[in-house]
This record gives C-alpha cells, sequence and structure tokens, in this order.
C-alpha cells in the first residue's frame, strides 16, 4: 500500500526545514504529502482536513527544534498517527537539538530519531520509498546528488536565519538581562555577569552566525566594559572562521559580506576599549586610536559603495561612534603635542586660545574635531535623533546620550579653540539629561550595569562643571553620594575625577 506521508511542523524554523525538505522529496522522488498549510484549503475548518489526513497517514515526518519539541499539536498528531499500530512510523527530524536534550518524559523520545545529515536523511528517504536493496546504485547516485543541493539549501536556511539582515529589527537594552533573571542577578559583579552573557550566547544555535553576532552587537554598545579581555575577542574570532568556512564549502550560497563588516566593526571596537588581548595578556598591535580610525573609515567606504549590505543601523552606530572617538582622540593627542593637558582631559580655556597661534596645529586639529562632529551626527541621524518620536528611537538605546556627549566635547574644543560657535553648552545640557533618564529608567538591571549608566551621567554632569569653570554643587554632592552606594569600587573611577575637577576649579578661583 502506498505510503500517506503527513508532515508536522510547529514555528518558523520547523516549517522552513519542512517545506524545504517536503519540496525536495517531491522535486527529486515525486514523493507527494500532506502539509497542513499547503493543504487546508482557504476558508475551511482546519480540524476537519487535519483529522482526515491523520486519519489515513501511515508515515509521519516531524521537523524538531529546541523551540517547539512540547508543542501541543506537535505531540497529538505523533500520538495520532502512531495509533499503537507497528507499521505507522513516526519520524522525528532533530534539526537544532539533539535527542538527549528532550525530556525522558516526553513521547517524543520512543520514535525514530534522525539527524538533519546525509545518512540520516539518505535512510529515511529509503524508508519513504521503500526502498530495501542496500546495494541500490540508482538510488545512491541520485539521492547523492539531490542531497548537495538540499544541504546547501539547508544550510542558507539557517545561516541566513538572524535579525543581523533584517531592516526591521529593534534592539531593546531593557531585554538584555531578561526580567527572571534580574533579581538573581542584582547583585552580580563583572565577572558573574560576563559568565552569564557568554552562557545565553552559547545556547544561540550554531547554525546561526548571524544571531550570535547579533548577540555581541546588542551587549557591545555600553556592556563592552565587562567582557573579559580574551573571551569576546576569541569568540569574534570563530565566528570569522566559521562564516570564512562556510562559503568555502558551500561557494554556491550567497556570501552574507555583512557579517565580515559587523566583525571587523566589533573588532575595532574591542581594539578600542583594549579588550582584545593575546594569550600574554598584552593588547594586540592597531589598538591606536589612527589605527582604528583609518580601518572603521575603510569600512564605512564599503558601506558607502553598498548601501544595502547592512541594515542594520546598530552597525552602523557602532562604527560611526567609534570612530568620531577617534578622531576625537587624536585631537587631543595634537593638543596635548602643544600643551599640557590636566588629568582626564581637562583642558583650560585660556590655554585653547593660545594653539591660535600655531596654523598647523590649528588646521589639523580642527579638522579631527569637524570629522569626529560629523560622525556623531551621524550616529544620531540613523537613530532618528529629532524625529517626532524623539529620543529612543531606535529601540530603548542609549545611542542619543554618547553621540551627544561625544560632540558636545568636540564642539567645546571647536569653541574656545578655534572660536566656532557655542553650541557645545546646549548639546551637553541635552547629552545630561538624556543620561540622567537613562540611568533611572534602568534601575531594575543589575548594578554592574545600573550603576555604570549612573557613571556614565555623573562623567557628563562633570564635564559640564569644568567646561564652564565651575565647583560641583550640593545637587552634585548628592547624586554622586547615591552612585557610591550604588555601585563597586571598580565600576568607573568618577571619585577621583570628581576631586580632581573640584580641587582644580578651586584653584582657579583662589588665583
Amino acid at each position: 500500500m502506498k505510503k500517506q506521508i503527513f508532515i508536522s511542523w510547529s514555528g518558523e524554523k520547523s516549517k522552513s526545514v519542512a517545506e524545504l525538505y517536503r519540496k525536495w522529496l517531491n522535486d527529486n522522488f515525486q514523493v507527494e504529502s500532506w502539509f497542513s498549510c499547503e493543504n487546508i484549503e482557504s476558508g475551511k475548518i482546519s480540524l476537519i482536513p487535519l483529522f482526515k489526513a491523520l486519519k489515513d497517514a501511515t508515515f509521519g515526518l516531524f521537523f524538531i527544534t529546541k523551540d517547539n519539541w512540547n508543542a501541543p499539536w506537535i505531540n497529538f498528531e505523533a500520538g495520532a498517527i502512531s495509533k499503537g499500530e507497528l507499521d505507522n512510523n513516526v519520524c522525528i527530524i532533530n534539526i537544532d537539538i539533539d535527542i538527549e536534550d528532550i525530556p525522558e518524559k516526553s513521547p517524543l523520545r520512543g520514535f525514530q530519531k534522525n539527524m538533519f545529515e546525509k545518512d540520516s536523511i539518505c535512510k529515511l528517504t529509503k524508508q519513504i520509498l521503500e526502498i530495501t536493496d542496500d546495494n541500490d546504485h540508482d538510488f545512491e547516485n541520485d539521492f547523492n546528488e539531490a542531497w548537495k543541493l538540499l544541504e546547501a539549501d539547508y544550510k542558507k536556511l539557517l545561516y541566513s536565519d538572524n535579525p543581523l539582515l533584517e531592516e526591521q529589527y529593534q534592539p531593546k537594552f531593557s531585554l538584555l538581562v531578561p526580567k527572571d533573571k534580574r533579581e538573581s542577578l542584582k547583585k552580580a559583579d563583572k565577572k558573574l555577569l560576563n559568565q552569564f552573557f557568554v552562557e545565553e550566547y552559547n545556547k544561540i544555535d550554531l547554525h546561526s552566525i548571524g544571531k550570535r553576532l547579533q548577540f555581541i552587537i546588542d551587549r557591545a554598545v555600553v556592556l563592552v566594559y565587562l567582557y573579559d579581555n580574551t573571551c569576546w575577542g576569541d569568540i569574534l574570532t570563530e565566528l570569522k572562521n566559521n562564516n570564512d568556512d562556510y562559503h568555502v564549502d558551500y561557494p554556491n550560497v550567497k556570501d552574507y559580506g555583512s557579517y565580515k563588516v559587523a566583525i571587523q566593526v566589533l573588532q575595532q571596537v574591542f581594539y578600542y576599549h583594549k579588550m582584545m588581548q593575546n594569550n600574554s595578556g598584552t593588547c594586540v598591535s592597531g589598538s591606536e586610536p589612527e589605527n582604528i580610525c583609518n580601518e572603521l573609515l575603510n569600512l564605512s567606504q564599503v558601506l558607502k559603495s553598498e548601501p544595502d549590505l547592512i541594515k542594520n543601523k546598530m552597525v552602523y552606530c557602532l562604527l560611526y561612534d567609534y570612530m568620531g572617538l577617534c578622531y576625537h582622540k587624536q585631537a587631543l593627542s595634537k593638543i596635548n603635542e602643544k600643551i599640557k593637558m590636566k588629568p582626564f582631559n581637562i583642558i583650560d580655556a585660556e590655554q585653547l586660545k593660545k594653539l591660535n597661534k600655531d596654523v598647523g596645529a590649528k588646521d589639523a586639529i580642527t579638522y579631527l574635531l569637524r570629522e569626529a562632529i560629523n560622525c556623531f551626527d551621524y550616529v544620531l541621524d540613523q537613530s532618528e535623533y529629532g524625529s517626532v518620536s524623539e529620543f529612543r528611537a531606535l529601540g530603548d538605546y542609549i545611542w542619543e546620550d554618547f553621540a551627544l556627549y561625544n560632540k558636545a566635547r568636540c564642539e567645546y574644543l571647536l569653541h574656545y579653540f578655534n572660536h566656532e560657535g557655542n553650541e557645545w553648552s546646549k548639546t551637553m545640557e541635552k547629552a545630561v539629561q538624556e543620561r540622567w533618564a537613562s540611568k533611572n529608567d534602568y534601575k531594575s538591571l543589575p548594578l554592574a550595569i545600573s550603576a555604570n549608566l549612573y557613571a556614565e551621567y555623573l562623567h557628563a554632569r562633570l564635564e559640564e562643571i569644568a567646561y564652564e569653570g565651575e565647583t560641583p554643587g550640593q545637587d552634585f554632592i548628592n547624586e554622586y553620594n547615591e552612585w557610591l552606594q550604588l555601585c563597586y569600587s571598580d565600576v568607573l573611577n568618577v571619585q577621583k575625577k570628581y576631586e580632581f575637577i573640584n580641587e582644580f576649579n578651586k584653584e582657579i578661583v583662589n588665583n
């Protein structure tokens, strides 16, 4: 009797793979099967044809993922097809889950298991075609040729299953730590929190390079300081190698150059933070601001020449924010060559004005500062700053806080060094307001994160106070003391910066 094939799925990944195999089976071996989304006519009650198909089915293919093994309909349909009859086959096809990961109490543990790999799919296809001769060379040849196409499409399906290429992807800073984990991680230090993120990263499907990469991108915004010095650099290298190896094995599959560019951007971010280290514990070469800036500039040219290569705004924000930071640091370096800056790059306005007499230095520094401002403006444009929704347009990330703050620092230098405008005060005021909102919005997150956001706010406040030539008032002291109660001594060195600026401005007043 001809087998009645029933294909069961639940969830997008399961459905996509099921559709892929069903079409491949029919195209190459002329085997038809019942597939719910195509076999239920529009407007009909879905349960009627479903129950009929289950009643008639003698062979069921169940495409199982880590997200659907306990789906009610999957388990119901498996039981309905088996009917306790030995001649009725229920075949489980594991996509991204090992059978050992399915609890023993699950009914699925008792059925035939197959991984989506050549030997298993070959054996399964023979069952469906009722081929019993192991030496059927015609079948073997046909299968081997057909398998190459199926495998390439299957890998492509899993490989491209990621948010990196999704134009509407909206990251959520508030979701970096799931709500059910926040209480247990509330007092977690950097090491424990970093361990948590590594464990979460390792739960992502190995085939989904894009999702793994997006995971790192999402956490590189404000959490880069949490990461172990070698761990995330090693992970990036592994992703890069996986991406390269994949296209050697499957040259006919579209080369996702977006992965390469995003990985390179992240590598420069880690270089900037001195986070990518070799086994000796020393920073890798190339982590100077000028080198990083040149690498990011090259990547920006690639994206300009291929505007559809990356649609993910987070990658653009990372690239231009850190390119702006590198331009700013190069400007500070050139300033420091001419006048001795105070610690934390606090610069006396009168000293800046003296640099106007050095035309060569003035032109070079002005160029770098303007380029930095252009980069920060681009970040603000990408995150839709100034739109109807104003801030938080890019998910609920705090890009505006960083971009406005760093733009204000550059505008301050231009104003006093080159007499260009006086916009820095308004820009910094807005940055301070937004950083205040951020530190309040995310109090529920672990202290290692929320205290860092508070510290970022205090940094902006201290910069503003220093530029105005003022001394921190009681309102700031109260905020500073509140922060001390929240944070660990190693979060950020705000205390020393506060003490220096306080004493520095007192000296100015006394003189």
